[in-house]
């Protein structure tokens, strides 16, 4: 769906490929592939794809909540965007119910240090693909040069910033995924990776 969009708005940039603001060297792209194919023992992948999907799930809503007066094709890919995630949600759901619980306490440990350093490195902080898009306004707008070392500044920031980081994770955006942290204690210090994360009393959670 994205795809389709992408390349009518703009057939010069996507028409010979996907993606044009994140760019993965083609070694550690293979390297990813057949990583993220170990799922048995590497089922951090799961948590990752359930954090980013409940997230663009809370924005997909927020979107359509401001969606009067936008251009139409966009506001229905987001619909169809929006009925896509819920499914693939409880797909994620149901997936970590049945492998999480078979994996071995100290591999746990290990897949949520995994899953952390990944986070943080690649989806809290706008500090790669982020970047390209305010570069290509700048690049659109020729009047914002002037500003693109201070843009670039206060975007690298943003990790510092507290309202920045409730609005990517939180309670609010992730509650699943946070409410499945409480349950599982090798995930309890992700408050350094999501400073909107602090762990509930679990003494009495199911697990």
């Amino acid at each position: 769906m994205f795809r389709e969009l992408n390349r009518r708005c703009l057939p010069g940039v996507y028409a010979n490929g996907d993606f044009h603001f994140i760019n993965v060297p083609i070694l550690p792209s293979l390297f990813l592939q057949q990583w993220v194919k170990q799922s048995r023992w590497f089922p951090f992948f799961s948590w990752i794809l359930l954090i980013q999907e409940e997230r663009a799930l809370f924005y997909a809503k927020e979107f359509l909540k401001e969606a009067d007066g936008l251009e139409p094709q966009f506001v229905s890919l987001q619909k169809r965007h929006l009925a896509d995630e819920i499914g693939h949600l409880q797909w994620d759901e149901e997936l970590l119910d049945w492998i999480w619980p078979r994996t071995g306490k100290t591999w746990r440990a290990v897949n949520a240090r995994l899953f952390a350093w990944m986070m943080g490195e690649y989806f809290t902080t706008p500090k790669r693909s982020g970047l390209r898009v305010v570069l290509d306004l700048v690049k659109e707008f020729p009047g914002l040069q002037p500003l693109w070392p201070e843009l670039r500044i206060q975007m690298l920031r943003l990790s510092q910033n507290h309202e920045f980081n409730l609005l990517s994770y939180s309670r609010n955006v992730t509650p699943k995924a946070f409410a499945r942290f409480d349950r599982w204690p090798e995930f309890h210090p992700l408050s350094r990776v999501f400073p909107g994360y602090l762990p509930s009393d679990t003494s009495k959670l199911p697990r």
